[in-house]
């Protein structure tokens, strides 16, 4: 009776301790558990193991990293994601005071804008030309042209006006320069001529006093 009580414990006794076995064998994960790099990460990140903290031994080389076979493609694709983030940043910030094309009245100030800037369907950093065909914020093949065709005709007007003035300073000097220029021929400045001069002038004054008595 004792053997058979004896006997019957110890197959108790062994089936409790494989049946916590293989809870264990079931709870434990290894890397071959896993069929990729995301499955070992969200694992690793719900369950807040690290290198000091891995129960399961996936780092074993205690580097903070799973399972690097699985997870080497998703740490370079975590990398490259923040990459693209950056350079998205940079692309957001290297438009600054970024139009669209609420942000002006009418279409005159959108052509004036877009041609002051020399914009074009292949330099259009605001994004205003979005169907590639030189024309912002939709405004007709016409009003483009009549825009600059005005714009145009405006700077040579300017041009010329710019030359005209030019021609007419030139004159003004030539001018200026022939009134402080050399005497005629006809005129002298010999002090003699002069004093000559001024006798035939007070004769011919005298002459007329004399005339006037007479008659």
């Amino acid at each position: 009776m004792l053997k058979k009580m004896f006997a019957v414990g110890l197959l108790s006794l062994g089936m409790v301790a494989g049946g916590a076995s293989a809870v264990s064998a079931d709870e434990d994960k290894d890397c071959g558990d896993f069929s990729t790099g995301d499955e070992v990460m969200q694992y690793w990140n719900d369950n807040n193991f690290s290198a000091e903290n891995d129960p399961d031994r996936l780092d074993n080389d205690s580097d903070g990293q799973p399972c690097e076979n699985l997870t080497e493609d998703w740490e370079a694709s975590e990398e490259q994601e923040s990459n693209s983030e950056e350079t998205s940043e940079s692309s957001e910030s290297a438009v600054s005071n970024d139009k669209d094309c609420d942000s002006f009245e009418n279409h005159e100030e959108v052509m004036a804008f877009w041609y002051e800037n020399g914009y074009d369907e292949n330099n259009d950093p605001h994004d205003l030309d979005r169907d590639n065909d030189n024309l912002p914020c939709e405004v007709s093949q016409s009003e483009w042209d009549s825009f600059v065709a005005d714009k145009e005709d405006g700077s040579e007007s300017n041009s010329s006006d710019e030359d005209t003035s030019s021609e007419s300073d030139k004159e003004a000097s030539a001018e200026q320069g022939e009134e402080g220029g050399e005497l005629p021929d006809t005129s002298s400045n010999n002090p003699l001529m002069m004093l000559a001069g001024l006798i035939v002038s007070a004769g011919a004054g005298l002459f007329l006093i004399l005339k006037k008595q007479l008659t």
